[in-house]
Parts: C-alpha cells; structure tokens; sequence
C-alpha cells in the first residue's frame, strides 16, 4: 500500500514517515522503504513523478520546464512576426521572379494564389538559380514552376515555445506564417533572431520574477 500511496502522491519520504510514526517499527519501516525506492523508480522510468504531475503534463503544462519555458508558452507567433514580405502570384514571369530576388535577396519570396492568399511556397535564389541563369532556356516557366512548400510553416498561434523547437531544427531564413493550417493563407513570415530575441526576453523576465523585481 505504501509503495502504491507514494507513486500516486508522489512523496516517497514522506509516505516512509508515515508509516513509521503509525507503527513504530523500524522493521516495517524498512520493508516499506524498500517496495517505495523500487515503486518510485519504476513510476518515474514509465509514468511519471506522480499522478498529480501526470495530470498536469496532459492539460499541456511541463512542470519540470523553466520558468522561461512557461513564459514562453503563453505567447504567440503573431506578437514576433514580420508582416512585411514579398509575395508573388503563381502565374508572375522569371523576370518578375528575378527582379522579386534582387530587391528581397535576405528573404524568401513566397508565392500564394491570387484570390485568396493561400500559401502555394516559397522561392529562393538557391532553388531558382538554374532557371534563372538560363532564362531562355527556360522562358516559358513561371513562379508556379518554382515554388516549393517550406517544410516547416507556422501559425499565428502557435506558442513561442513550440516556434522555438521548430526554428531549433530549420535551416533557412525564413519561416512562413499562416492563418491556420487548413486555409494556409499567409498572414506574416519568422525570422530565427525573431523568436530567439522573445527567448532572451522570456529568460530575463524569469530572472527579474525570481528575485522578486516583477
């Protein structure tokens, strides 16, 4: 019963006490030290601390996550976005697309269907510079030809924390933002020094609530 009460509750010490101070038995003691030691590393291995921490991780909380981490999950990727960016149409002419990639060259160029803004992908200088070194060779494509979907597309509310995961793993420079993923229509576009900067605030304003100056 001990070792089941302390992985529940997750206070081995003191289910341990406990049982001690009912029976007053240093054998008893002893015995149960041993089923909550095992019971307990078992729990952590495959479960977790306790119930009650179980719980909380389900409603989407780590409660073994910094205070940064905290910070960071109740913000959103539409606070840091840049709403500025070069859009194309699908039909646009390998001039259009060149002349896009000389005015933007630190930025992708997204492309996104006329009507309704849906995303259709992003252009670079790296995926379109075989076409455009030889442009008669390849008059008749168009940004359509082009594009290709980013790998890694966000939304405005996607949390920081979980825009910070994804910008760990992308290599590029930058990453899209849509409205939601089933209508995908570009609202804005993330730098990596973007939510890196939100990470830095995230951590100073941890440090300033721990030593008590907010």
């Amino acid at each position: 019963m001990g070792a089941c009460i302390s992985s529940v509750i997750g206070a081995p010490i003191s289910t341990i006490l406990i049982v001690f101070e009912l029976n007053q038995n240093y054998s008893v003691a002893t015995a149960v030290m041993v089923a909550v030691v095992v019971s307990n590393l078992i729990t952590n291995r495959f479960f977790s601390r306790s119930f009650f921490v179980h719980q909380v991780f389900t409603a989407g909380f780590d409660v073994n996550a910094g205070r940064e981490v905290l910070i960071l999950q109740r913000r959103r990727i539409q606070e840091v976005m840049q709403r500025n960016f070069q859009v194309l149409s699908p039909d646009a002419s390998l001039q259009e697309v060149e002349k896009a990639l000389h005015q933007s060259p630190d930025t992708d160029i997204y492309v996104t269907e006329k009507d309704s803004q849906k995303l259709l992908g992003s252009i670079t200088l790296g995926k379109a510079w075989d076409v455009l070194k030889e442009p008669e060779r390849h008059k008749e494509k168009v940004a359509r030809d082009l594009v290709q979907l980013p790998r890694h597309i966000l939304t405005e509310e996607t949390d920081l924390n979980t825009g910070f995961e994804i910008i760990a793993k992308f290599v590029g420079v930058s990453i899209p933002v849509v409205n939601n993923r089933n209508d995908r229509i570009l609202t804005g576009m993330v730098y990596e020094a973007n939510v890196i900067q939100a990470y830095n605030d995230a951590v100073k304003q941890a440090r300033r609530e721990e030593q008590g100056l907010d």
